[in-house]
C-alpha cells in the first residue's frame, strides 16, 4: 500500500522475488503511481498488482545492446504461478512493453491494462522494433495465461504473440495502430514441439495511421505442433473485415479449447466504449499520456514513438496518512463474502480510480 503519489525515478529493475504479496497502487492519491526509467520483473508466485504505471523510455541510452531486454513488465520466474496484472499501463519499452518468458509458468492474467508505445527505433540493437507482450519461453511455454479487456496502442506486434506451447485466453481486447504484424496472435517459430491452444473472443481491430494493409487480426502459424487449436468467435476487424483470421496451420476448431470459470465475454459491439472507459492504471484520472492516447483511438490519429524524449507526463508529489482507511479488524470479514474487511477497502479504492 502507499501513502505517497508521484513519479518514482528506477536506477535498475523492481524485481518481485517474494510470493504472497499484493502491490495496491490504488490506495495512492492522486497522481498515482509511476516508475520511471526501469521496469518490473517478477520471479515468484502468488502475486497481484494494480494501478501502477509503467514507463521505460530511452532518455540517454545507446543501442549497445544492454538495453535489449529491457521491458516495463516481465514474468520470469521458472514455475510462477498465480500472477494477475490489473489495470496497470506500459509505455515506451525498449524490448517489449511486457513479456512472460518462463519455463513452466502458468496462471497468468493481464487485465485492464494499456499497453502503448513500445519504442520503435531506440536502443535496441536491432534497430526497428516495437512490441506488445510476449507470452513465451525457451521451453515449457506459459500454460492457462488469460488477456482480457486490454488496450495495445501504437506497438508495431507483438499485439500480443503467442509462442508455440502456450495456451492462452485472449477476449475482449482493443488493438489500434498495430503494424508489420497487425495480429492478435502470431503462434509460431522457435518452440514448436508442444501443441498450442487459444481462444479468441469479442477482440476489436481497428487500423491506424500506421497499420499495415495487408496484416491480418488473427494469425495461425503453418508450423505449429500437432494437436494445435484455435477457436475464434465474435471477433471484427473494423477496417479491414476481409483480413481477420488467416489459419495457415489449418488448426481452428469450432468450440473452445480453452476456457475461463466464471467468465462471461461481453459482445464485441460492446468491448471498444469498456475497453477506452476502464484500461490503464487509473481510468478516472489518467495522466497525459494514457489520456492522448485514448483519445487517438478515439479520433483515429496518433502515431509510433521513436523515442520518450519530450513525452513525459508530470506527476506531482502528495502524501496522506493510510492509516485512517484501515479497519479495526483487517482481517476479519465483516459481511462474509470471502474478502478481508482490509480487501474491501482496497477494492473500494479500486471501484473509485476506475471511475465505476
Amino acid at each position: 500500500m502507499f501513502e505517497v503519489g508521484g513519479a518514482i525515478n528506477l536506477n535498475s529493475d523492481l524485481r518481485i522475488s517474494n510470493g504472497n504479496v499484493t502491490i495496491a497502487g490504488q490506495t495512492a492519491p492522486f497522481p498515482g503511481i509511476m516508475l520511471k526509467g526501469h521496469g518490473v520483473r517478477i520471479t515468484a508466485s502468488n502475486i497481484l498488482m494494480q494501478h501502477i504505471a509503467i514507463r521505460v523510455g530511452d532518455d540517454g541510452r545507446s543501442s549497445d545492446g544492454s538495453w535489449d531486454n529491457k521491458d516495463a513488465l516481465q514474468i520470469t520466474g521458472s514455475g510462477s504461478s498465480n500472477i494477475v496484472i490489473d489495470h496497470c499501463s506500459w509505455s515506451w519499452g525498449i524490448d517489449e512493453n511486457s513479456s512472460t518468458w518462463a519455463s513452466n509458468a502458468h496462471d497468468i492474467t493481464f487485465s485492464n491494462c494499456l499497453i502503448g508505445e513500445a519504442l520503435v527505433n531506440s536502443a535496441h540493437s536491432e534497430g526497428s522494433h516495437s512490441k506488445g507482450l510476449l507470452i513465451g519461453g525457451s521451453s515449457n511455454n506459459p500454460k492457462r495465461v488469460a488477456i482480457i479487456g486490454n488496450l495495445f496502442a501504437h506497438n508495431v506486434d507483438r499485439n500480443p504473440q503467442l509462442k508455440g506451447g502456450t495456451s492462452t485466453v485472449i477476449a475482449n481486447n482493443v488493438m489500434y495502430n498495430c503494424g508489420d504484424s497487425y495480429s492478435i496472435s502470431n503462434m509460431t517459430r522457435n518452440y514448436v514441439s508442444e501443441k498450442t491452444l487459444a481462444t479468441y473472443q469479442g477482440n476489436v481491430f481497428v487500423d491506424g495511421p500506421q497499420s499495415a494493409s495487408g496484416a491480418y487480426a488473427i494469425k495461425a502459424e503453418s508450423n505449429l505442433a500437432s494437436g494445435s487449436a484455435f477457436y475464434a468467435d465474435d471477433n471484427v476487424n473494423l477496417s479491414r473485415p476481409s483480413y481477420l483470421i488467416k489459419d495457415s496451420a489449418g488448426c481452428r476448431v469450432s468450440s473452445p479449447p480453452l476456457v475461463i470459470s466464471d467468465y462471461t465475454p461481453l459482445a464485441s459491439g460492446q468491448v471498444a466504449d469498456s475497453v477506452l472507459t476502464y484500461a490503464g492504471s487509473r481510468p478516472a484520472q489518467r495522466d497525459d499520456v494514457d489520456a492522448r492516447i485514448v483519445s487517438e483511438v478515439y479520433s483515429g490519429t496518433g502515431s509510433r514513438k521513436n523515442h520518450s524524449s519530450g513525452l513525459w507526463p508530470s506527476y506531482s508529489s502528495t502524501s496522506r496518512d493510510f492509516d485512517q482507511y484501515i479497519p479495526s479488524s483487517p482481517n476479519g470479514d465483516s459481511d462474509g463474502d470471502g474478502y478481508t474487511n482490509l480487501e474491501e477497502v482496497l477494492h473500494q479504492m479500486a471501484m473509485q480510480v476506475e471511475g465505476r
